[in-house]
């Protein structure tokens, strides 16, 4: 199954198992015979199951992001270590989130608009807030009575977690 922008856009039956591991997991080139092809477009968060993931499942990582602790994910590369558009010629690999086989980088051009980096979209919720010295805020079943940057994740009904970045100050006493 091939899902666009969390909708299903093609099918196909197949079965099998990667058996060769001395062939390339290779991300937007595919090479047929003596041709190399190649994506023309942008790509964000690639990930690799063991498993068929369910169509909830999809539309959740659509909606919020993958969790590096799925069952069976096998390879994740959220391609965010580096800046979008911008200077990236010291970051030539993908970090791998989930093996730790981290992906190298072949044709791309390490700066500018053609950079590796694209700017993703952000599903998560932002909270700015402040307290009183001595006060606490509770988000999720969590309590933060200190000022700083906290990311919390929320289970929701469908089994989809939401993100919320929460970012507290403490207010000082005039």
């Amino acid at each position: 199954r091939f899902y666009h922008n969390g909708q299903l856009s093609q099918s196909i039956t197949a079965s099998g198992s990667i058996t060769n591991s001395s062939v390339a997991f290779k991300i937007g080139r595919i090479s047929f015979q003596i041709y190399d092809f190649t994506f023309n477009g942008q790509i964000d968060e690639v990930g690799l199951w063991s498993r068929a993931l369910s169509d909830t499942e999809i539309s959740c990582i659509y909606q919020q992001k993958v969790v590096s602790s799925m069952p069976g994910l096998t390879h994740f590369y959220s391609m965010d270590q580096g800046t979008a558009g911008g200077n990236n010629i010291s970051v030539t690999a993908l970090n791998d989130q989930a093996s730790n086989l981290d992906g190298w980088l072949y044709g791309f051009a390490l700066n500018g608009t053609t950079s590796n980096f694209v700017a993703g979209t952000s599903q998560a919720t932002e909270i700015l807030d402040t307290i009183c010295p001595g006060d606490s805020y509770s988000l999720g079943g969590q309590s933060f009575n200190q000022a700083g940057n906290y990311t919390v994740l929320l289970a929701g009904a469908e089994g989809c977690d939401s993100t919320i970045y929460l970012q507290l100050a403490v207010s000082s006493i005039n």
